[in-house]
């Protein structure tokens, strides 16, 4: 209700920040931040950005204290991946952080250089040309970035999308670079119904898209636990998330 009555109708400048968002460990099922987006992305006026690392969070806060409007700042109690040269880039509403393999991978990207001197047939007869685009909230982007290099191993060009801004999106933009890949995943710290993932699987169905994932927590209350521990029993560990995308082809 303070969101809504205070902030949001009168379309006050103000910053909530959420700094346990996703699955949170040590603290319990009361602490469990997996209902924000879906509470949250509805209010009018209101902006939501989901920053994926250190630097990515601090863009967010100077962006968010110029923004004269309401801001939602999601961020999950986990050490800060290791910094990526993509989010220097240009910092645009609406958009995110597009990662390619070669750099958070570059050992396992070489794989895929002699793509360039494939024909179309052999592509479409070729497992290993399949591209495949992991788009995730920011707070899952550790987990996201071991997918994709298992995906990598198991020959699947695999590179990322990080949603810096959950609300509002650019969708022309989205659908642009869905695109140019064969299979999208979409990879949501927060609970499925009412979710960004379950907004961005409807978005792709609509506009032709066949092979769309969707990992996202279930609609339950998650006990005390590791990190690990959590997503693991919500199906959003590595292993099960690269697992089920295998089974999938």
């Amino acid at each position: 209700d303070q969101i809504i009555h205070d902030v949001a109708i009168s379309d006050h400048h103000v910053i909530l920040c959420f700094d346990r968002s996703g699955a949170v460990p040590g603290d319990g099922e009361t602490h469990q931040g997996i209902f924000d987006i879906a509470l949250l992305r509805p209010i009018p006026n209101m902006t939501m950005l989901s920053p994926a690392t250190a630097l990515d969070l601090s863009l967010c806060l100077m962006w968010a204290v110029n923004a004269k409007r309401p801001v939602a700042i999601r961020y999950p109690k986990l050490s800060c991946p290791s910094e990526l040269p993509s989010f220097e880039g240009n910092f645009v509403e609406g958009r995110g952080v597009l990662l390619k393999n070669s750099e958070f991978a570059p050992n396992l990207s070489v794989n895929f250089d002699s793509e360039l001197a494939i024909s179309d047939e052999e592509k479409k007869t070729s497992r290993s040309a399949e591209k495949i685009l992991l788009v995730c909230t920011g707070g899952i982007l550790d987990e996201c970035l071991v997918c994709a290099r298992n995906l990598l191993q198991k020959g699947k060009n695999t590179d990322i999308y990080t949603l810096r801004f959950i609300k509002p999106l650019d969708e022309d933009y989205f659908l642009s670079l869905a695109k140019k890949y064969d299979r999208v995943a979409v990879i949501e710290d927060g609970v499925k119904n009412g979710g960004i993932g379950e907004y961005l699987e409807n978005l792709l169905f609509e506009h032709g898209f066949k092979n769309v994932s969707l990992f996202a927590f279930p609609e339950k209350f998650f006990s005390q636990g590791t990190r690990a521990q959590i997503l693991e029993e919500a199906g959003l560990s590595a292993g099960e998330i690269v697992k089920k995308l295998l089974d999938a082809d």
